[in-house]
């Protein structure tokens, strides 16, 4: 699956190519993206994954984190198919050539119009992660990223984690 990491952890150690404990896949691959956020973020779309060039995602949440979500898709290749999002004056004030009918304010609707999705992005608020990541995974979506918190309690997080496995 894809591999969350963040793309400024080499930096903010002070490692360089070459010394110990760099991490070639993560600044390698991702420096591009680093300047995005100094924050435990951004996902890379590796070639062992799942998802790719041409394939179908959705971001659920357009807040600062989901714009984020938004930008690294655009730069991989892979088409934003629908954006859930509580307020969608949100989506089209930031991104006014996204079709308004790709956006929706229930992740029902959105999950029951948009079968083919292979990734959808989670980047609400935290405690509305579990809800959104078990109606995405049992709507069949291989790939399912949660932004951090997964959750705000034990509980949530062990109810995502079965419900991903029995889901596979």
């Amino acid at each position: 699956p894809p591999v969350m990491y963040c793309p400024w952890y080499c930096f903010r150690k002070g490692r360089e190519r070459g010394s110990a404990g760099y991490i070639p896949e993560c600044c390698g691959r991702t420096s591009r993206l680093g300047r995005f956020s100094n924050q435990w973020t951004l996902v890379v779309l590796r070639g062992e994954s799942k998802v790719e060039k041409g394939k179908k995602s959705a971001i659920i949440g357009f807040g600062g984190m989901g714009q984020r979500h938004y930008a690294v898709y655009q730069r991989s290749g892979v088409e934003v198919a629908a954006i859930c999002e509580w307020y969608p004056e949100k989506v089209q004030k930031t991104l006014p050539d996204f079709p308004k009918e790709r956006v929706y304010r229930d992740l029902k609707t959105l999950l029951a119009e948009h079968g083919d999705l292979a990734i959808a992005s989670i980047t609400t608020n935290a405690p509305t992660h579990a809800e959104a990541t078990i109606a995405c995974s049992e709507a069949g979506i291989p790939n399912v990223l949660c932004e951090k918190p997964m959750t705000t309690n034990l509980r949530d997080a062990q109810r995502i984690i079965e419900k991903c496995q029995e889901n596979r």
